[in-house]
């Protein structure tokens, strides 16, 4: 009917033997319906990504170990590590000493429990090299059969809020 599809096509030679001559032997498949489901699916992941560098938060995720393997690019601005260094536990990093190691504990603990994640901590901003009071959350997501497959979170930095109630407290 003129429809143009997407093929893919296997050519071999089959060798002659017992006085049969050699010969090409082709299979063509049709595969149309499975790239226009990979354009989709690469239209739906550009999407994504676009909304996650666009929002107005940091952003990231974390494999169900709790390793973090994604940073929206807002985290690299604000902590001033790159993609690499954050990986993993590389994030710590980024966050004051009097509270990385209680925060590890507080994570460490909702990932082998598998209950939602949220702490108080200071986070250096690379731009003034400040610590800065944010706050952290994350939820994990489950399969089917409830076992945890990946951890998603956010980091909003609270530090200009936290100022204005202690000023309000004094006042």
């Amino acid at each position: 009917d003129g429809t143009l599809l997407w093929v893919r096509t296997n050519v071999a030679l089959v060798p002659g033997m017992d006085g049969v001559e050699p010969f090409w032997f082709a299979v063509v498949e049709n595969i149309t319906e499975r790239k226009l489901a990979e354009d989709k699916l690469r239209a739906s992941e550009r999407s994504l990504r676009e909304l996650t560098e666009t929002i107005p938060h940091m952003l990231w995720s974390a494999d169900a170990d709790g390793a973090n393997d994604y940073c929206n690019q807002r985290v690299l601005d604000y902590t001033g590590l790159s993609a690499e260094e954050v990986r993993g536990a590389g994030w710590k990093k980024a966050v004051h000493q009097d509270d990385v190691e209680k925060m590890s504990q507080a994570w460490i603990a909702a990932v082998s429990t598998g209950k939602a994640f949220q702490y108080e901590f200071r986070l250096m901003r690379a731009a003034d090299h400040a610590y800065r009071w944010c706050i952290c959350s994350a939820l994990p997501l489950h399969d089917q059969e409830g076992r945890i497959i990946k951890w998603f979170g956010s980091v909003v930095d609270l530090h200009d809020w936290k100022e204005a109630q202690h000023a309000l407290q004094k006042m």
